[in-house]
């Protein structure tokens, strides 16, 4: 038996089982050629109980909790979300911004911020002001995403990407 073929296309909400009785939702908007063509996604803040079944509208219509990059279709595989409405309303995709911070030897660290829609990388040896509340912009398991959701932060420990100083 084979595992049966997920179809996702931009737009398609997912629902994010956070316990018992509470759920909350992401939305797919758009793959990023720039983070290995990751699914970019939004997280919304709303929670809801199990049994509502809110509109699509009303969905996407609600606070936005964090944008990432994740693979949904291996998250779907693993159970942390199921396919649950879909809407064409993305959002203005242009004011997202993500950044990385790269730091490989002790004399090279540096900062990358990008749109999704720009193929160019901008390095930067100080994170200017202007993207100092861009997203973090690596390509998270769908485990990690799920922990950011229930938790508030991506990982357990100390780091970067929940925001913590380097």
């Amino acid at each position: 038996m084979g595992t049966a073929r997920i179809k996702i296309k931009y737009g398609d909400i997912f629902k994010v089982k956070i316990s018992d009785n509470e759920v909350c939702y992401l939305q797919y908007l758009a793959n990023d050629i720039n983070q290995l063509n990751g699914d970019v996604i939004r997280v919304f803040k709303d929670r809801y109980k199990d049994e509502d079944t809110p509109s699509p509208e009303e969905v996407i219509n609600g606070e936005i909790d964090f944008y990432c990059h994740v693979f949904l279709k291996r998250g779907v595989q693993l159970g942390f979300w199921t396919q649950y409405a879909h809407s064409d309303n993305v959002g203005d995709l242009k004011k997202i911004y993500f950044k990385n911070y790269i730091d490989s030897f002790p004399c090279m660290t540096y900062w990358h911020a990008w749109n999704i829609y720009d193929s160019k990388l901008i390095e930067y040896k100080k994170l200017p002001r202007r993207f100092q509340n861009a997203f973090w912009g690596t390509l998270f398991q769908p485990s990690t995403v799920f922990h950011k959701i229930t938790t508030g932060r991506f990982y357990e420990r100390k780091n970067i990407a929940d925001g913590d100083p380097i």
